[in-house]
């Protein structure tokens, strides 16, 4: 960095909902998923340490380091977006069953300020978000050899998930 300030995603939002519903629902959801996340991290760090490591011919698989298994892909994209699922839950925007509350994010961002809620676009989230699943796809051809269809399924539609939320945080950022 070359001097000034810097932001990170976390002071962005916070700031640019500040006085708002938004910002007081906003608040609290960082508060508590902090604080659920620092222990389950520490928890899973003790559990992890029982793991052996897999050695020898024992070890293969049909999947390699390259390819992962589809369960360790949905691990890994948990264990990666845990913080953000948390918050999407406390906000209300996520139900338990992981589907879009609609109403409730549509309500929250008409209570931010019109420069900001203006500049929120549904189109322009879906289509960044065709084009980080068209990526990811096609870097992973080689593996979709690998899976079912079922699976090459249901990790497209994680995937579409995942690349839909990280499409919002960058417009939502943009527009702050």
């Amino acid at each position: 960095m070359d001097g000034g300030l810097y932001f990170d995603d976390e002071e962005v939002a916070l700031a640019c909902t500040a006085g708002t519903p938004m910002g007081a629902k906003l608040t609290t959801a960082m508060d508590a998923c902090k604080d659920s996340t620092e222990s389950t991290t520490t928890m899973s760090t003790v559990v992890n340490r029982k793991e052996k490591t897999c050695r020898g011919r024992r070890c293969k698989s049909k999947f390699s380091k390259k390819c992962p298994s589809v369960d360790n892909i949905k691990k890994t994209m948990g264990k990666d977006m845990e913080v953000d699922v948390c918050i999407l839950n406390q906000l209300g925007w996520v139900d338990t069953e992981g589907k879009a509350v609609e109403a409730v994010m549509k309500a929250d961002l008409m209570s931010l300020p019109t420069e900001v809620s203006a500049n929120l676009s549904e189109e322009k989230v879906d289509t960044c978000a065709e084009k980080i699943v068209s990526k990811m796809s096609h870097s992973k051809k080689r593996c979709a050899k690998k899976y079912t269809a079922e699976e090459v399924s249901e990790l497209s539609k994680l995937g579409k998930k995942v690349a839909s939320y990280k499409c919002f945080q960058k417009q939502f950022a943009k527009s702050c």
